[in-house]
């Protein structure tokens, strides 16, 4: 009679590398030591999964999270990653809403990048700003918004100017003239203007009225030559090389500093030429200058595209006015 012999295999014995992999894979936040080990079947042996900890980061099977009170706290995914995607989702879902300041941006953001602070956010937010998913925004305050500014839609007619152009539209609408006809003939004129002013530039004159207060925004570091102590400026051609870039973008339309730079011969390019012709040109109020509203946001290098006077102040477009 043959005798049979039952052979019983015992089952795998799970690791506590294994154990600890489900637990954080489970788990919907990242855990602290005491934690994992809370949720262990067997309880280990004293500071076992606190080394085992370091052997799973060292392999990248782990990663280390930030601290919860003391205590650093692990998981199976790089929350760093995963908060980057929350804050952006989270700053786009917001500002599609319409733009937001800052400080709004950030009490809204904080629940969803937990141990974040208003630092991390902000430095966050110009990440944002250099891929150009998000846009600082004209006028008071720190606000943000999807779509870039337009200074353009910022810009206000002075009281005369309204007036004229009313009076101007009553005088022929009482003849059947519509506000059509009346900004299309407006159109045509601004453009003859322009393009007869572009021939013939206005030479930038020395001052004859006696001197007026200067406003301290339009001064800069260097001292500029005043035209009543030299015959001669040698800035003269350049400013009005800066002239005609301006009148070929039109009157009254703001242009990037950069773009006029650009178009300059490489001789007057350099910051301290070009930096002094310009606010020579606003001493002699043929140029407006337009602040900048948010210099912080830039870098090092951009902000030394800008121009900047004795207060600290920047300035990124120039304006040539109405007369």
């Amino acid at each position: 009679m043959t005798q049979i012999i039952e052979t019983v295999v015992p089952a795998t014995t799970m690791t506590l590398a294994d154990e600890v992999l489900g637990i954080l894979r489970e788990s919907a936040t990242p855990l602290t030591v005491p934690q994992i080990e809370a949720k262990l079947t067997t309880k280990p042996k004293k500071n076992a999964v606190r080394h085992l900890m370091g052997e799973l980061i060292s392999q990248n099977r782990v990663f280390e999270c930030g601290k919860s009170g003391r205590q650093f706290r692990y998981w199976d995914r790089d929350e760093t990653v995963l908060l980057r995607d929350r804050f952006r989702q989270k700053v786009l879902e917001l500002l599609r809403q319409g733009p937001c300041s800052e400080k709004d941006l950030i009490n809204s953001i904080k629940v969803v990048v937990p141990g974040w602070n208003g630092k991390t956010i902000k430095h966050a937010l110009l990440e944002l700003q250099q891929e150009k998913l998000i846009y600082p925004q004209l006028g008071k305050g720190k606000r943000f918004g999807l779509e870039a500014p337009n200074p353009v839609a910022e810009l206000t007619f002075s009281k005369t100017i309204v007036n004229n152009l009313r009076k101007s539209f009553d005088g022929v609408k009482k003849y059947g003239a519509t506000l059509e006809q009346f900004l299309q003939r407006l159109r045509q004129q601004v453009f003859e203007t322009q393009q007869q002013t572009t021939e013939t530039l206005p030479e930038a004159t020395p001052r004859t009225e006696a001197p007026r207060e200067v406003d301290p925004q339009s001064v800069v570091d260097e001292p500029i030559q005043s035209a009543k102590t030299s015959t001669v400026d040698p800035n003269v051609e350049l400013k009005e090389l800066i002239l005609k870039v301006l009148h070929e973008s039109g009157v009254g339309v703001p242009t990037n500093i950069r773009e006029v730079k650009e178009l300059l011969p490489a001789e007057y390019r350099t910051k301290d030429r070009f930096d002094i012709a310009v606010w020579q040109l606003v001493e002699q109020e043929l140029v407006y200058v337009s602040r900048h509203n948010y210099p912080a946001a830039l870098t090092d290098e951009e902000r030394a595209e800008l121009l900047k006077d004795n207060r600290g102040d920047y300035y990124a477009y120039l304006t040539l006015p109405s007369r």
